[in-house]
């Protein structure tokens, strides 16, 4: 199983990079519990490149926070229950650090863990 370092290093950052990897995981966490669960939905609603998306599924999966299955023809991602706390926890510790530090910048979460 992959440190919380090593879960989050998976997507490249650059310097023209808006958001941090576990932004990105995460932001596909709440996509696909929204009931988004095809591929390009997750793409176009997490607005995300389709290497990105690969990427941060492989990583999703591997570490037990989404499962695959299969509707008709197409693969559709839905989360585990793992998957769900783990966009719980996401989403206390941002509003916890935005309630204490008032506005936090997005490249914050990166360097938290």
């Amino acid at each position: 199983m992959a440190t919380i370092q090593e879960l989050f290093e998976v997507i490249p950052q650059g310097p023209q990079s808006r958001r941090s990897s576990m932004e990105i995981l995460c932001d596909i966490l709440e996509v696909v519990s929204s009931g988004m669960e095809k591929p390009t939905h997750i793409i176009y609603k997490a607005n995300i490149s389709w290497k990105v998306l690969n990427n941060s599924l492989k990583t999703l999966l591997s570490n037990g926070l989404v499962f695959r299955s299969n509707e008709g023809k197409r693969d559709v991602y839905k989360l585990t229950d793992k998957g769900y706390a783990a966009l719980g926890l996401y989403k206390d510790l941002k509003t916890r650090l935005a309630h204490s530090e008032g506005v936090l910048p997005s490249h914050t979460f990166h360097h938290v863990f």
